[in-house]
């Protein structure tokens, strides 16, 4: 089963992206890196009567890295399939702004 629509578009974690939906299948035949946890934070619609949806996720790899999605759904037909997927880093360490200045 394809999770893309035919001109996807997957920006990676390094900034690289892919284009395609085959391409896109491909990079993740290729992949090492094993989900092995996967969860939606939150998913909205774009709208009251819309066949686009927006979602915020985050999943595991098996070497116990984390990551943050957000990606841009599209209904089409019974299947939902993603159109833009961008992939970054999650880092749980806590962040200081004590170097600020408002």
């Amino acid at each position: 089963m394809n999770f893309y629509t035919d001109k996807a578009i997957r920006i990676n974690p390094d900034g690289s992206f892919i284009q395609g939906s085959e391409k896109i299948a491909r990079s993740h035949l290729q992949d090492t890196k094993a989900v092995v946890s996967i969860s939606a934070i939150h998913r909205i619609y774009a709208s009251r009567d819309s066949t686009i949806q927006y979602e915020f996720g985050m999943f595991t790899t098996q070497e116990g890295g984390q990551f943050r999605h957000l990606l841009i759904l599209r209904k089409e037909g019974e299947s939902i399939k993603r159109e833009l997927e961008i992939i970054s880093r999650y880092d749980p360490a806590p962040v200081s702004y004590t170097h600020l200045t408002l």
